[in-house]
C-alpha cells in the first residue's frame, strides 16, 4: 500500500514574505476542484522537474487557522528520495505552483507542490522525520501534530536508494565503481604459493647475514639498486598525482560552490509571477503563481 501523510499546511491565504499574495479565492478553488483522475500535481524541487519527482499530492482541503487566515491543507504521498532528502534535514517547507484558470474551468488549481528552504507563503509547516523504533513520524513545529507513514523504510533501504545514483565525482569525471576481484585460479593459487615460499626464502638468507657479510653502501649490487631507483621513481609518481589530485579536488569544489549559487540565484527567480508563452491568435493566455 502507498504511504501517505496526514494532513498539513502548505498555504496561507494573504500577503508572502516577498510582498505578493496569495487569494483566498485561489485556496478555495484549488481544495474544490483537486482531483487525481484529473490531474495529480507531482512534488518537485525548488520548482524544478529535471531533478525527477519526490513524491505526489494526494489530496487538497481548506480550513482557517486561528488568525482567521484560509490556509491550504494537503495530503502528501512521498517517495524514498523525499525521505532521505527530508532525513538529511534540507527542503524542510513548502511551496505552491498555481494555474488561475485550469482548463478553461475559471478556477485555480494546484499544478504541483514544491519542496523548498525558502517558502514565500506565512504559516508553513516544517516537516521532519525521526527514526522511533519501527516506524517514522514527521512532526509538525512547535504544536506537536504529526504526519505518520506506515511501512516507512529502513536507514539500510534508504542507504542502498542514494547508492543506486553515480556520486558527483563519478558524474563529472565518469568513473565507474571498483569491481570485486574474481576468485583466483589454482594456476594463480600455485603461483602465489610459490611465490610466498620465495620470500620466506629470502628473508631466511637476510636473517643469517651478520654485520660483517653486510655490503658497504658503495658495494649494493646493481639489482638492488635497480628496484632502489625504481621504488623511488613510483614515490615521486605517486606525489605528482597527489599533487594534480589536490587541484582537481579544489576546482571541484569551487565549481560546487559556483553551481549552489546559480542554483539559490535561479531558485529566487522562479517564485516571480511567470506566464506561459502567448498562444496563436484566437487563444487565451495562461497565468502561472509561483508562491
Amino acid at each position: 500500500m502507498a504511504k501517505s501523510s496526514k494532513w498539513f499546511k502548505v498555504a496561507t491565504s494573504g500577503p508572502t514574505v516577498d510582498g505578493r499574495e496569495i487569494k483566498e479565492q485561489w485556496i478555495k478553488d484549488m481544495a474544490e476542484t483537486y482531483d487525481t483522475d484529473e490531474y495529480t500535481a507531482n512534488i518537485f524541487q525548488d520548482h524544478y522537474s529535471w531533478y525527477g519527482n519526490y513524491g505526489q499530492v494526494v489530496a487538497l482541503k481548506a480550513e482557517k487557522d486561528a488568525k482567521g487566515r484560509l490556509c491550504l491543507f494537503a495530503q502528501l504521498q512521498p517517495n524514498k528520495m523525499l525521505l532521505a532528502l527530508n532525513q538529511a534535514k534540507q527542503k524542510l517547507f513548502s511551496s505552491i505552483r498555481v494555474i488561475e484558470d485550469f482548463a478553461d474551468t475559471g478556477k485555480a488549481y494546484l499544478m504541483h507542490l514544491a519542496i523548498t528552504d525558502e517558502p514565500a507563503s506565512l504559516g508553513t509547516e516544517q516537516l521532519s522525520f525521526s527514526q522511533n523504533g519501527e516506524h517514522s513520524q514527521i512532526f509538525l513545529n512547535e504544536e506537536s501534530q504529526t504526519l505518520s507513514f506506515d511501512n516507512q523504510p529502513s536507514d539500510e533501504e534508504l542507504e542502498a536508494e542514494v547508492k543506486k545514483r553515480p556520486n558527483l565525482l563519478q558524474r563529472l569525471f565518469k568513473l565507474s565503481p571498483a569491481q570485486e576481484d574474481e576468485p583466483m585460479t589454482e594456476a594463480e593459487k600455485a603461483a602465489f604459493e610459490k611465490l610466498q615460499t620465495e620470500l620466506a626464502e629470502f628473508k631466511n638468507q637476510l636473517d643469517a647475514l651478520t654485520p660483517k657479510d653486510e655490503p658497504a653502501d658503495d658495494d649494493v649490487p646493481n639489482e638492488f639498486a635497480a628496484e632502489i631507483k625504481a621504488l623511488k621513481d613510483k614515490i615521486t609518481a605517486l606525489e605528482d598525482e597527489k599533487k594534480a589530485f589536490s587541484e582537481q579536488a579544489e576546482t571541484l569544489k569551487n565549481l560546487t560552490e559556483s553551481f549552489a549559487a546559480l542554483q539559490d540565484d535561479f531558485a529566487k527567480a522562479m517564485k516571480d509571477k511567470t506566464e506561459a508563452p502567448p498562444k496563436g491568435t484566437g487563444e487565451t493566455e495562461t497565468t502561472f503563481e509561483i508562491v
